[in-house]
């Protein structure tokens, strides 16, 4: 299998954008009616394994600029399991980014990875799949990472091929 049978392509556009509905929209038309509509992006849900990911797509200086984030886990309340709850942040917080991506806590102490990545391609299905592909590649480290001390996270993800 190829490593992009694992990032489900049955993207699902989740924003009011003309001809941003249903599985793979034309995400050129969609973003081109998002500029003429005063509107500068484009935002679409997809899976990376059983991890359920947001990319958006937007419009920046001389190309597109692609992001995602993706929500991994939470950290356990103290009341629940305070040695794993200290272990888990002292870790994360540990945890190397990158100009690619990080991980981080937000307030609520929901554990997510985001990445992103800018191309110059033109703007068409085939370029925003192959940006989504080398991005996800470069975060895949960091899910690894969460994977260490979140069992879920470990079994949710797709496997490595060589």
């Amino acid at each position: 299998m190829s490593p992009g049978h694992y990032l489900e392509m049955s993207m699902e556009a989740v924003s009011s954008l003309p001809g941003a509905t249903g599985p793979i929209p034309d995400m050129a038309t969609a973003v081109r009616d998002a500029i003429a509509s005063g509107r500068s992006h484009l935002t679409f849900r997809f899976s990376f394994g059983e991890i359920p990911v947001t990319g958006t797509l937007s419009l920046e200086a001389g190309g597109y600029r692609l992001s995602i984030n993706a929500t991994v886990g939470v950290i356990p309340f103290s009341g629940e399991d305070p040695a794993a709850r200290k272990t888990l942040r002292t870790a994360i917080a540990s945890m190397p980014g990158s100009d690619k991506g990080r991980i981080g806590i937000d307030r609520q102490q929901v554990v997510f990875i985001e990445g992103a990545r800018s191309f110059t391609s033109p703007m068409n299905a085939v370029s925003v799949i192959a940006a989504l592909v080398a991005l996800m590649v470069d975060v895949r480290p960091l899910f690894d990472e969460v994977a260490a001390y979140l069992p879920d996270v470990a079994s949710a993800l797709p496997p490595r091929h060589s």
